[in-house]
């Protein structure tokens, strides 16, 4: 994937008081945004809670039929399945780039019945 000039500016204003890790867990969490192979400045931005137009689309989009009446339940079950098919299962860095620890991870499988 390649920056887009808004991305590499985004990065260029942060402060990075020394966080290599919170830099990492930013940049894998862009990469799986990325549907088209460009990191934009949204997605280097996204925030866990606030709606973001890069997850309405892209690698993380719902399947074709999915309708407007969705649970949230739904739509994180969705989310875990494609960052760990992406992750080809690495547990790990699926819930790095999912913005959750392992034990939570673990315990959501363990809600939607996923095989880990």
């Amino acid at each position: 994937a390649s920056l887009s000039k808004d991305a590499k500016a985004y990065l260029l204003n942060q402060p990075w008081p020394g966080n290599v890790r919170e830099l990492e867990n930013m940049l894998q969490r862009a990469l799986l945004l990325a549907s088209k192979g460009v990191i934009n400045a949204d997605m280097l931005s996204y925030q866990p809670g606030k709606q973001s137009l890069a997850l309405s689309a892209g690698d993380l989009a719902l399947p074709l039929g999915a309708s407007d009446s969705l649970r949230l339940e739904d739509v994180e079950k969705h989310a875990i399945l494609k960052v760990l098919d992406l992750k080809k299962g690495n547990v790990k860095q699926a819930a790095e780039a999912l913005g959750v620890s392992r034990t939570t991870l673990y315990n959501k499988s363990k809600k939607y019945d996923i095989e880990l």
